[in-house]
């Protein structure tokens, strides 16, 4: 199951998964990368971290500070 929201341009898809929930980011339909749950809040996954595309840290971590607002 999932479900989307917005922040600025980009579209961020919520999904569901067995044991985890994951947030897909892409911006304009186009996809940058997917955050999972850590510790201390969401990282970008291993996969994507595998590719070795550049990611924008500070865009990583305003997402994830706007994904736990959400959820308190």
């Amino acid at each position: 199951m999932a479900s989307a929201f917005s922040i600025e341009e980009l579209t961020i898809r919520k999904l569901f998964t067995e044991r985890e929930i994951n947030y897909e980011v892409f911006h304009q339909g186009d996809y940058l990368f997917r955050l999972v749950p850590s510790l201390t809040g969401f990282k970008i996954s291993p996969l994507d971290e595998a590719m070795d595309q550049p990611i924008d840290e500070a865009l990583v971590q305003k997402i994830s500070n706007h994904i736990e607002n959400m959820e308190d």
